[in-house]
């Protein structure tokens, strides 16, 4: 069985480095809007989902929420170790994706079922946007800076296969204000609406 595992900071606390082009009521709505959407997408293709968060309240339709105050790679590892019981295979994936669609998660999902192992890098090359593992194949996560070279090093040196996907949509995360000025007005304005699926 499949899991994905969506990391989610307490919406007062995210995207903070978009603070020079929205406001703090723009950047809630903006994360609320990507978490939902992309869990309810995840939903929608029969995929269970678990929200990894250090926000007591946070509520999400259709997921279970795994709260710990643990940095990134310990909050996931103790989420892993939580559901290694119910999953054989995780999808690990950031929630600041304006662009995926569903087709991208299938490719995913597809990619989990026959049980490969993959990593999803964002546009720079630097960072990991997806990664999915079998359960068992799980030692160590490299979230953070340079991450994508971390992990494909790490497989690289236990001699381990991990396929690396190129997908642009998928790879074009939502951090910092040039990111958001690549937008259109049509993708901005899905960001700040009420309700977003």
């Amino acid at each position: 069985m499949i899991n994905i595992l969506i990391p989610v900071k307490a919406f007062k606390n995210s995207k903070n480095r978009l603070s020079n082009s929205l406001s703090n009521n723009q950047r809630i709505t903006a994360s609320k809007n990507l978490i939902n959407r992309l869990s309810q997408n995840f939903i929608k293709l029969d995929q269970k989902v678990t929200i990894v968060t250090d926000d007591k309240d946070l509520k999400i339709k259709n997921t279970e929420i795994f709260f710990t105050e643990s940095t990134l790679n310990d909050a996931l590892g103790e989420a892993i170790s939580a559901i290694s019981h119910q999953a054989d295979f995780v999808i690990i994936m950031h929630a600041d994706l304006p662009l995926v669609v569903s087709t991208d998660l299938t490719e995913l999902i597809s990619l989990a079922d026959k049980n490969i192992p993959f990593i999803v890098p964002d546009r720079h090359i630097s960072g990991t946007n997806a990664l999915g593992l079998p359960v068992k194949k799980i030692d160590d996560l490299f979230f953070g800076k340079d991450s994508f070279k971390k992990f494909t090093d790490h497989f690289s040196n236990i001699n381990q296969e991990l396929t690396v996907i190129k997908n642009s949509n998928i790879a074009f995360d939502l951090d910092t204000s040039e990111d958001l000025d690549l937008l259109t007005l049509e993708q901005r304005n899905k960001l700040f609406k009420d309700n977003v699926n």
